[in-house]
């Protein structure tokens, strides 16, 4: 199918395979056409193969209610959207001497052809849009030009050192442009493309899903170091933060107690008050982000602006599954409290702050694959809490005696932590604890552990024996006791009901018996 359209400085063709058109309107500036007229095609190829993108596909609408189609949206500098196609090859005319802006969206790569010389090529993921201008657009503004563009359920906030400028989530297809003075601060959050021109005629392109970005000059009040009790609020507020971290925290400028309190007195634009029942969450976030060098994290999901704490998440792609998930960030439940922690892969780098304990609706808490330092905070008093996830750091120091009484799964391999293992409780399903320094033997609650499917804790210092009814659990289905120090003999009773696929006993010191030989010694599919 092919479609020529022309308006007054305008002109478009497209050539379709399976494609879609719509809102095609004309510009509003009149011009010749035949003496402006500039065409590149626009092509788009798949990033994942067929059944990845199916997953993908798939994986989205339940999500977000949408798709994962690639396509662009034509903007003119107005705003006025010019037209927009999805999953095609197309070519696109516009007249140089006016500005306009290509918003590319959807999970593809894509490449901008001027005959046969590339202007521009790339990939873009839903987390990820492409904003490109398109003729003269560094003449909009007298002094630097932010533009910002997205699609339905996109939002973005602008604003500066003292208040919110805009705030607005788009219900259709939107290109918005703001004015910036060279001197002036602005700052922008949310899950839309940028452009920034400045007078000098350098430029910055990018998005916000990696959190918010700061344009022309900006300052920081807490750069400072004021004095946290200057005011009554600054007073009612050091007194409720103090109650879980103490106040020699707060008076010393260098620690991040002290960083986290002054942003929430001086610079957090939601201004909240002591009496607030969202503040010490929002504390310890913060603290949390001061705490591990949150600046050069990979995703700041929200933090440091003054959006809600329970909107600080987005939908990210997960490369490792190949699929989509909103679930990266913080997530609160219905009664606003913080319910998942998820920064998983995030470059955390610093000491996790045992204000993290006070976080009392918390079910979820993932740092996986970051450079956290340090002890692992007390998280006993956490009595929701199901799901830990600290491995592949660089934690030392013990785990608590006592975990959460309704912990599911601890996962704390690959780090350096040492002395013995904790008392597990009735309730875990995965112990995960293996290339660490833990020493001592296996506690005899192990065999309490009716639902425990997975006990790996290979790779560390463990000696004496294995408790004797360990393989009669009946839900035990994966064990590795590999490379300890353990001896004795091999228990040879396994539940009639036992699901036990994989048993790894190599690297210990047992005796050599007949039920060594009945496991190969190292592992062995019973199933």
């Amino acid at each position: 199918m092919f479609f020529n359209f022309c308006t007054r400085g305008f002109a478009v063709s497209l050539l379709l395979k399976t494609s879609i058109a719509f809102d095609i309107k004309p510009i509003l500036v009149e011009r010749k056409i035949e003496n402006f007229r500039k065409c590149f095609d626009v092509t788009f190829s798949p990033s994942t193969s067929y059944e990845e993108m199916l997953k993908i596909n798939n994986h989205h609408n339940q999500i977000h209610g949408g798709d994962v189609n690639s396509g662009y949206h034509f903007f003119h500098v107005s705003g006025t959207l010019m037209t927009s196609v999805k999953n095609t090859e197309s070519s696109l005319c516009y007249d140089p001497q006016d500005c306009y802006y290509l918003y590319i969206h959807g999970h593809s790569k894509f490449t901008l052809l001027e005959g046969k010389e590339i202007m521009k090529e790339g990939s873009v993921r839903l987390d990820n849009p492409f904003l490109f201008p398109l003729g003269e657009c560094n003449k909009e503004c007298e002094g630097n030009n932010l533009i910002v563009a997205g699609i339905e359920n996109d939002n973005y906030t602008i604003y500066n050192e003292t208040s919110i400028i805009e705030d607005e989530m788009f219900d259709k297809p939107s290109l918005k442009k703001t004015c910036v003075k060279p001197d002036d601060c602005y700052k922008v959050q949310g899950t839309v493309g940028y452009y920034y021109y400045k007078v000098d005629l350098s430029f910055e392109e990018g998005n916000t899903n990696l959190g918010y970005r700061a344009f022309g000059i900006c300052s920081s009040k807490c750069d400072d170091q004021p004095k946290l009790g200057e005011s009554q609020r600054g007073r009612d507020i050091l007194q409720v933060l103090t109650s879980i971290s103490g106040l020699q925290a707060m008076i010393n400028t260098k620690t991040p107690q002290y960083e986290a309190a002054c942003w929430l007195i001086y610079e957090d634009l939601r201004n909240l008050n002591a009496t607030d029942h969202t503040l010490l969450q929002r504390y310890i976030l913060m603290l949390v982000y001061f705490s591990t060098n949150g600046k050069n994290w990979v995703d700041r999901f929200g933090f440091h602006s003054p959006r809600d704490e329970c909107h600080w998440f987005k939908l990210t792609f997960d490369p490792t599954y190949g699929k989509y998930s909103a679930n990266f960030g913080i997530k609160c439940n219905d009664f606003n409290k913080v319910h998942r922690i998820h920064l998983d892969g995030n470059s955390l780098d610093g000491v996790l702050p045992d204000e993290v304990s006070w976080l009392r609706d918390l079910v979820y808490l993932n740092f996986v694959s970051n450079e956290l330092k340090g002890n692992i905070p007390n998280l006993n008093q956490l009595k929701k809490l199901k799901n830990i996830f600290l491995h592949l750091n660089f934690f030392t120091g013990t785990i608590p005696t006592f975990l959460p009484p309704k912990l599911l799964k601890i996962v704390v391999d690959g780090n350096f932590l040492s002395g013995t293992l904790p008392n597990f409780n009735g309730n875990l399903r995965t112990i995960r604890m293996y290339d660490n320094l833990f020493s001592g033997t296996i506690p005899e609650s192990i065999v309490t552990l009716k639902n425990l499917e997975w006990f790996k804790v290979q790779k560390n210092q463990l000696n004496g024996t294995i408790p004797s009814q360990f393989l009669m659990l009946p839900n035990l289905k994966q064990t590795n006791l590999g490379h300890n120090l353990l001896t004795g003999t091999i228990p040879s009773k396994v539940a009639n009901t036992s699901k036990l696929q994989w048993l790894f006993l190599n690297h210990n010191f047992f005796n050599r018996t007949d039920s060594i030989t009945a496991f190969e010694c190292c592992r062995s599919n019973v199933g």
